[in-house]
C-alpha cells in the first residue's frame, strides 16, 4: 500500500514536469541568438476558445472521433509555402493517424502569373485575367485574396498536386470548386469525369469514382454571344485527415486586403475553421509612414467579422519578426508587434511572438549570417522557414502538452487506446515511463525498505 502511494505521488510530480519541460521536437544549440524563452503562445487564459481546440486535439491523441481545421492567414510568407508545408509535416508527424497530409487550400497562382507552392503546379488554356487583393478593387475575391477570371467560349485549368513530403499519397477523391458561374453561361467538365456533382452558392462538389492527383476543369459557354464572366477562386480537395492546415496568403497583403474580398467570409467558413493563425502586420510596417492606427482599425475588423462567421473559432495573432527595408533597418516593425500584441489582448486572441523570438532589433542579420534569409533580409528562405515552423510547432507543443497531460492522468494507462492513434510524445512518455520510472520506483523501494 505504502508502494503504491509512493507510486502515485511519483507520477503526479514528476510527469507533468517532464511533459512540459521535454517538449521540444527540435534542437536549436547552433542558433545561439534565438530567444527561447519567448517561444510561448500567449495571452491563453483570455483566448476565446483556446480550451475548446486543445480538448479537439487532446482528443484525437485517444482515438476519438475529431478533426480539426487550422487555417492560417497571411501574405508572401504564407504563399511561398515552405512555412505551411513543414508546419503540415509536424502535425501530420505528430498526430499519428492513418491518413496523408490534407493538401489546404489550391490556387492556381501560375496561371494568375504568380510564385507556387513546390507541392503542386498549375496551368491554363484560353485567356485568364488575374486580380489580387492588394492591388484592385473592383473584382471578385474570395478566401485566397485572388482570382482568375474568362470570358473565353472555351478555357481550362488544369492543377496536379505532387507527391513531395508531407503529401506522399496526395490523391484526392472529391473536390470542392470555389468559383462564379453568373447565370450558369458556362457548361463545366472535369477530367478525370465527375460520378457526382452538386451545385451551391459557392460554386460545384465533384465527386470521382477513384482517386486522382490532378484535375482538369474544362469551361465551355452555352451562348457564344453571350458576354458573362466565370470567375475561378480555388479548389479545395476533400478532407479526411484528423488535422487539416489550410494556408491562404497573398505576396504584399496587407489586414485591409482581405476586407476587400466580398466572398471572404463565406469561403472561410466553408473550410470551417477550428484555429485561425493570422500573420500580418509586415507590409503595413514595411511603409516608412508605418500607419498603426489604420492598421489597428483594419486588423481589430477583420478579427470581428471572423468570429460573427465562425463563433466557435480560436484565433492567434503571430507578429512579424525583424526585417531590412531596402537594405536599411526597419524599427517599423517592432512597433508593428507591440500594436499586434495590444490587439490579441483587447479581442480575447493568443499570440506569438516571433519578433522577440527570432532575437529583437538586428537579429535578422543573425539569421542572414546564418544563411536563414532571402537577399532581401525581408523574407527567409527555405531553412529559414522551416526553422520558423519548427520554432511554432515547438511553442504549439508547450501550449498542449499540459492538456495531453491531464487526460493521460484521467485515463490512466494508454493500453485500451489503438497504437495508431497515440500521439508521438505519448509514445515517447509511455515508453520513458516503462524503461525510467519503474527502476526509480523500485530503487526507491529498496532504498526506503518497503514491501512490494
Amino acid at each position: 500500500m505504502r508502494y503504491k502511494t509512493l507510486q502515485i505521488f511519483l507520477i503526479l510530480t514528476l510527469i507533468p514536469g517532464i511533459f512540459q519541460t521535454s517538449f521540444a521536437q527540435y534542437n536549436y544549440i547552433q542558433y545561439k541568438f534565438l530567444n527561447l524563452p519567448e517561444n510561448r503562445f500567449k495571452h491563453l487564459k483570455d483566448s476565446t476558445n483556446f480550451n475548446h481546440v486543445m480538448n479537439q486535439f487532446s482528443n484525437i491523441c485517444f482515438g476519438k472521433k475529431e478533426q480539426i481545421n487550422i487555417v492560417h492567414l497571411g501574405n508572401s510568407h504564407i504563399q511561398g509555402g515552405f512555412l505551411p508545408n513543414e508546419l503540415k509535416t509536424n502535425f501530420q508527424n505528430y498526430f499519428l493517424n492513418d491518413t496523408m497530409a490534407h493538401a489546404g487550400f489550391i490556387f492556381p497562382y501560375e496561371v494568375a502569373g504568380t510564385n507556387t507552392p513546390y507541392h503542386y503546379t498549375s496551368s491554363a488554356t484560353g485567356t485568364w485575367i488575374p486580380c489580387q487583393a492588394t492591388k484592385d478593387t473592383s473584382c471578385s475575391l474570395g478566401a485566397s485574396g485572388l482570382s482568375v477570371s474568362t470570358q473565353d467560349t472555351t478555357a481550362s485549368v488544369s492543377v496536379k498536386l505532387k507527391p513531395v513530403n508531407p503529401f506522399k499519397d496526395p490523391s484526392f477523391s472529391s473536390v470542392k470548386i470555389l468559383c462564379e458561374n453568373i447565370d450558369s453561361s458556362y457548361l463545366i467538365r472535369t477530367i478525370p469525369e465527375a460520378r457526382k456533382m452538386k451545385r451551391d452558392s459557392l460554386g460545384y462538389l465533384f465527386h470521382f469514382a477513384n482517386p486522382t492527383d490532378s484535375l482538369e476543369l474544362i469551361l465551355t459557354r452555352k451562348d457564344p454571344g453571350d458576354s458573362s464572366v466565370f470567375i475561378l477562386h480555388g479548389f479545395v480537395p476533400g478532407n479526411h485527415s484528423a488535422v487539416n492546415y489550410y494556408a491562404l496568403g497573398v505576396n504584399g497583403a496587407k489586414a485591409k486586403s482581405y476586407l476587400r474580398c466580398d466572398h471572404f467570409q463565406e469561403q472561410l467558413k466553408y473550410l470551417s475553421p477550428d484555429w485561425l493563425i493570422i500573420s500580418l502586420g509586415t507590409n503595413e510596417a514595411y511603409n516608412k509612414n508605418y500607419p498603426k492606427e489604420q492598421f489597428s482599425v483594419h486588423l481589430t475588423k477583420l478579427i470581428k467579422q471572423v468570429r460573427k462567421h465562425n463563433p466557435g473559432i480560436w484565433i492567434l495573432l503571430t507578429t512579424p519578426g525583424d526585417a531590412m527595408r531596402s537594405n536599411q533597418k526597419n524599427p517599423n516593425n517592432k512597433i508593428a508587434g507591440e500594436k499586434i500584441i495590444h490587439i490579441a489582448k483587447e479581442n480575447h486572441c493568443s499570440y506569438w511572438n516571433f519578433y522577440q523570438l527570432m532575437g529583437g532589433e538586428g537579429s535578422v542579420e543573425r539569421w542572414n549570417e546564418n544563411d536563414l534569409t532571402a537577399g532581401d533580409r525581408l523574407h527567409l528562405n527555405k531553412q529559414g522557414y522551416i526553422l520558423k515552423a519548427n520554432l511554432f510547432f515547438d511553442a504549439f507543443l508547450h501550449t498542449f502538452l499540459p492538456y495531453l497531460n491531464k487526460q493521460t492522468l484521467k485515463n490512466k494507462s494508454l493500453s485500451g487506446v489503438p497504437e495508431r492513434h497515440i500521439c508521438l510524445f505519448q509514445r515517447r512518455a509511455h515508453a520513458f515511463y516503462k524503461t525510467l520510472f519503474l527502476g526509480i520506483l523500485h530503487r526507491c523501494a529498496h532504498f526506503l525498505q518497503l514491501p512490494p
